[in-house]
């Protein structure tokens, strides 16, 4: 299968896209895909999340090299592993990606028994997926690609379209995830062209979280219209996948009206998959563990997740690019009845 490049975004913080980017791509690992996951936030939740970089210590390459090799010169007295790689070629390139791409692993305690004695021992495996880390310095090839002027300027929003396509040829995976910063900025923007197969929006159930959903939609619909014109045609973006909600329960009345008020409103597909809320999500991330492997319902899930995705993506495939342009002077707010919005309130 032809890799399929996603990005897991949201313009508002704090509504789960590393959880899902995390938690999805172990989903789709489990049903035998080879996946690789990309941290573009210099935040680097989605690496301390799984277990890189925690330490303060710690020191490892990640896509602030690959990128900012892409576009510059790095001189010796910078960097002499990054300076002695040519990029332009294929070896050069390859030997990037094996420095900079790592095998993310967890660790748990095992029972043994050992000459007759019982014990436990610690033992590490392997989440089953592929991680491209981030640091603090991706806010730095920021800045430093913000700064560029003139033709240097023009490509900016194409780096790490052409870093993943450059990455696809030295091994194909079946799906790459990009998880995004929490803005609509130059970072944001690059991952939304370089993800051609379409993004998915996670957020919670409530209308801080869901507000913005529609600027982010038009911003999706800009770099459709782009790439339909900056390349003839020749580059389609599949536009959203659908939306993922997040610490849903079924047991509260208002997450049922917003997912019924969300289906209404946009013209794709909000998921089935909703995933559920629990204290096991704050305490997988103490055990240094992904959500859905420490509760059963998360890992279900998730699961069913995957496969409703991977499921829209064959739909959208065979149907072809769609542009859905939300009106901005219309909310979904404006959609939802007075019952809605004060069922069950009393002054």
């Amino acid at each position: 299968m032809a890799t399929k490049v996603i990005a897991v975004t949201n313009q508002k913080g704090g509504v789960g896209k590393t959880t899902t980017t995390a938690n999805l791509g172990f989903a789709l690992a489990n049903l035998g895909r080879d996946v690789l996951l990309i941290d573009f936030d210099s935040q680097a939740s989605l690496t301390n999340y799984l277990n890189v970089g925690i330490k303060e210590d710690d020191s490892y390459y990640g896509i602030y090299e690959m990128c900012v090799r892409e576009f510059r010169t790095v001189r010796p007295d910078e960097d002499e592993f990054l300076a002695s790689c040519d990029v332009s070629t294929d070896e050069g390139f390859a030997r990037l990606c094996e420095r900079c791409i790592c095998r993310p692993t967890y660790s748990l305690r095992k029972a043994q028994t050992e000459d007759g004695k019982k014990s436990m021992v610690t033992v590490s495996r392997e989440f089953g997926f592929d991680l491209l880390p981030s640091h603090l310095n991706l806010s730095d090839y920021e800045l430093e690609i913000s700064s560029l002027r003139g033709n240097a300027r023009s490509s900016n929003g194409f780096r790490l379209y052409n870093t993943i396509r450059k990455i696809i040829n030295w091994h194909p995976y079946d799906y790459i995830l990009i998880d995004c910063n929490p803005s609509l900025g130059v970072m944001a923007m690059n991952a939304i062209i370089a993800a051609t197969d379409g993004i998915i929006i996670p957020t919670n159930l409530d209308l801080m979280s869901t507000r913005g959903v529609s600027n982010l939609i038009n911003k999706v619909v800009d770099v459709q219209e782009m790439l339909l014109s900056a390349t003839n045609g020749q580059i389609k973006h599949m536009g959203v996948i659908g939306i993922v909600l997040n610490l849903y329960s079924e047991r509260r009345t208002v997450d049922q009206t917003i997912q019924s008020d969300l289906k209404r409103f946009y013209p794709f597909e909000i998921f089935k998959s909703t995933i559920p809320e629990s204290v096991n999500a704050k305490k997988a991330l103490f055990a240094g563990v992904l959500y859905s492997q420490m509760y059963g319902r998360a890992d279900k899930a998730y699961a069913d997740l995957a496969k409703e995705v991977e499921d829209s993506l064959d739909r959208m495939q065979s149907e072809g690019q769609k542009i859905y342009r939300i009106d901005e002077n219309r909310s979904m707010e404006d959609d939802m009845t007075e019952g809605d919005v004060f069922n069950g309130f009393e002054e």
